[in-house]
């Protein structure tokens, strides 16, 4: 199998030449000009007991010779800078390298804590039980989503919000514990991950490549169930301001508050976008979260 070079020895080949030619060039230039140098010396100064004998005039030419040893130590230390900053560049790359590795090994340990979740979480429904991906599944098909046509009013959006939000909120009440379970269980894995994409040294798109491949993992099927317990959650507060719906259908949605603080912030990293201007504020914010321990 022929060997080929890799980008960065090629390009040390080239400032290697690139130097050589330099030296080469500056060499034959004082070269050319010491030969003649004397016979110039010659035709103009005739009179040599004045101007000291022919060997005399060579002599002159040590600063012209001196001048090559001097030009050969520039090219010298311009080929050792050059050579430590490839070196430099090289070690930084590693520590990339080293650091991207690290953190893949992280989030598929941390996908692997994320599954024992799944598989732990149990819902129960008028007696029967789903367990794991079962659970996932049985969720996702009790999804309650309003549907409306053009035609319709503002009074039978909000009669079929408050039925279908009542259906939802009945199921995960009435699963609280399992889903505050899995909510943690699921919380702490992302959390592993988002704080070593923080304290990371790799670039923006770097970041962002594995907080996705994290996510793509999960699979949107979980993440769109994560979000609709959440936003259920939420539309449930917002409908018991009515008095109303308060007395008729009021349920003890107090029971998911603590897994809806798990499940909004997952929903929220997981939407996070991370730029050169969010950077510093989606670090602060991590830090707010987890005190002096970040």
């Amino acid at each position: 199998m022929k060997y080929k070079k890799s980008n960065d020895e090629i390009m040390n080949q080239t400032n290697h030449d690139k130097f050589m030619s330099y030296f080469i060039w500056i060499s034959l230039i004082i070269v050319a000009i010491s030969i003649p140098f004397p016979f110039i010396v010659k035709h103009f100064l005739t009179d040599w007991s004045k101007s000291g004998t022919f060997g005399d005039t060579y002599g002159a030419l040590n600063a012209i010779f001196s001048g090559i040893t001097v030009a050969g130590l520039i090219i010298t230390i311009l080929m050792q800078r050059n050579e430590l900053g490839n070196q430099k560049k090289e070690m930084q790359d590693t520590r990339r390298e080293f650091s991207i590795n690290r953190i893949t090994g992280v989030i598929y340990n941390q996908l692997e804590r994320y599954e024992r979740a799944v598989e732990n979480l149990i819902i129960i429904n008028n007696n029967e039980e789903f367990k794991g991906y079962d659970a996932m599944f049985f969720l996702d098909s009790q999804k309650q989503t309003v549907f409306y046509g053009l035609g319709t009013t503002e009074e039978e959006i909000l009669q079929e919000t408050r039925a279908k939000n009542v259906i939802a909120m009945k199921l995960y009440v009435s699963n609280d514990k399992a889903l505050h379970k899995f909510a943690m269980s699921a919380y702490n894995s992302i959390s592993a991950v988002k704080e070593c994409l923080y304290i990371s040294e790799l670039n923006i798109s770097e970041m962002n490549d594995l907080k996705n491949l994290f996510f793509r993992n999960i699979g949107n099927l979980q993440l769109s169930r994560i979000e609709d317990i959440s936003n259920k959650y939420l539309e449930h507060h917002k409908l018991c301001k009515d008095d109303d719906f308060m007395n008729e259908y009021g349920l003890d949605s107090g029971k998911i508050s603590l897994a809806n603080i798990y499940l909004k912030s997952i929903s929220k990293f997981r939407n996070t976008v991370i730029t050169d201007g969010s950077l510093a504020h989606v670090k602060k914010n991590w830090q707010r979260e987890f005190g002096d321990h970040a």
